[in-house]
């Protein structure tokens, strides 16, 4: 009786009347049982009562099914004639694989001219298997998934299957298997024959990710599992991608410890995303302020601001310390108070300065130097003894210049040079001398080179040792 049952069906809905407005509709089966791999044939009558010629579009709302018309016209589209018949051939063929079984494949006549009218009617399509004779009835069940496009991972969203039966046989066992890189879920549900109240299910599914998941793309696929006299039936809804975003940012905590002329502020800046943030921090600061002002790990320097370039993965924290420290300067106004007392006070009575004049060139080199040491006595001295190091590149000369104070020592030593020497009994304050004398290199001297300090060793008029004084170094290049 059930396989007498389908045929007689189709065949009573071989031929179906619909109107809106001044346009009637009838859509009558050429060939309405196919197999998978063929196309159902229609006719389609337009009868235009109305005042006006309009322009008909004529589609299915199905995206598992595509329509034609026959002769093909752009877009399905023609015009109608008021007070006129108008017919066409319609082509139906599944584009997706489809179960075997009954289907209502939507219809939908548009008025492209009168924008909100249309004429909504079905096309009943009685698919069967290859390898399956007309009127075998078999499970056919659509499904397909709503949910948005993008979804923040920190928030619960809901995810809606929609479970359609596409033919007159109740299924008692139907499984729902939503499956992801991300989601993993699985339901099981029953379903009514198509046209009935429990023939479309609505099941919601209340999906949380890892609230640290990166931005990403998805794709959920829906698959249908359904056992029947045994036989287990499988189809597969359209898949639904959808983008995981990015969220969050740098959060930032500022903690500021105050001790004498020091100022501490320690900024904690945490990646509270779910994306790797790299990014510049700036702090403002001014410019009297950043002298005295250190960090770690250390800024950059622009004008009055201090700036890190700051790279975190997720959820990883840096801290950033910044250091304002006047006690430096406190400190140097105290030690220059104490320096100019000091200096007052422990101020060497004899200044001594050190300098030098080339007084001959030979080939571009330096070939003699005259040396030239000059003494200023601020206090009363006696027994002064004055000595000056000559680098064993030169030979001091043993010719005096008249009125110039000759030395009381020559000392040559072969790897280490020459010692000058000169002694005076008395100096007094405020007395001033120059003692010279000449160098010459034993080869030519191309470059440059360094001549040692000069020592003075001296006795005030109560102590009873000597105190020295060291000259200034020279250095030609």
């Amino acid at each position: 009786m059930k396989k007498l049952f389908i045929p007689i069906l189709v065949l009573i809905l071989c031929s179906v009347i619909v109107s809106a407005g001044n346009i009637t509709a009838e859509i009558t089966a050429l060939k309405n049982t196919i197999s998978s791999d063929e196309t159902a044939e229609f006719l389609l009558t337009v009868n235009n009562t109305g005042t006006r010629n309009t322009d008909l579009r004529i589609y299915t709302p199905d995206p598992a099914w595509s329509l034609e018309t026959n002769p093909s016209r752009d877009k399905n589209a023609w015009e109608s004639f008021w007070g006129k018949l108008a017919a066409t051939r319609v082509s139906l063929k599944p584009s997706v694989e489809l179960g075997s079984g009954l289907y209502g494949v939507p219809i939908v006549i548009k008025d492209d001219l009168v924008y909100k009218e249309s004429i909504k009617s079905i096309a009943f399509v009685e698919l069967t298997a290859l390898d399956r004779p007309p009127g075998r009835y078999v499970p056919a069940v659509k499904a397909r998934v709503e949910m948005g496009n993008q979804v923040n991972p920190t928030e619960e969203f809901l995810l809606r299957v929609i479970l359609e039966n596409q033919n007159l046989l109740e299924l008692d066992n139907v499984t729902i298997r939503i499956t992801s890189d991300l989601v993993n879920k699985e339901h099981v549900t029953r379903l009514g024959k198509w046209g009935s109240k429990e023939g479309k299910r609505e099941i919601d599914f209340k999906i949380n990710l890892d609230p640290k998941m990166p931005p990403r793309e998805d794709t959920i696929r829906v698959n249908i599992d359904v056992v029947h006299d045994g036989e287990l039936y499988i189809f597969e809804g359209v898949p639904h991608s959808y983008a995981v975003v990015a969220y969050g940012g740098l959060a930032e905590q500022t903690k500021s410890t105050k001790q004498f002329l020091i100022t501490t502020e320690e900024i904690t800046l945490t990646n509270d995303g779910n994306t790797a943030q790299t990014r510049t921090y700036d702090l403002s600061i001014s410019r009297f302020q950043s002298w005295f002002t250190k960090t770690n790990p250390e800024a950059s320097v622009s004008e009055e601001t201090l700036s890190w370039e700051v790279n975190l993965e997720v959820g990883q924290t840096q801290v950033l310390l910044v250091e304002t420290n006047y006690r430096p300067l406190f400190y140097a106004f105290i030690a220059v108070v104490i320096l100019i007392i000091a200096y007052y006070v422990f101020r060497s009575p004899i200044l001594v300065r050190k300098t030098v004049q080339v007084t001959k060139k030979s080939h571009g080199g330096v070939a003699e130097l005259a040396v030239q040491l000059h003494l200023r006595v601020r206090k009363d001295l006696h027994d002064i003894e004055i000595s000056d190091k000559v680098p064993n590149i030169f030979v001091v000369s043993r010719h005096f210049k008249i009125g110039t104070l000759h030395p009381t020592k020559i000392l040559t030593h072969e790897k280490k040079g020459s010692i000058v020497k000169w002694h005076l009994d008395k100096l007094e304050g405020r007395e001033e001398r120059l003692i010279s004398y000449n160098i010459k290199a034993k080869l030519m001297i191309v470059g440059g080179f360094n001549l040692p300090s000069a020592y003075v060793k001296y006795k005030r008029k109560k102590d009873t040792k000597h105190s020295g004084m060291g000259s200034n170094q020279i250095r030609l290049s």
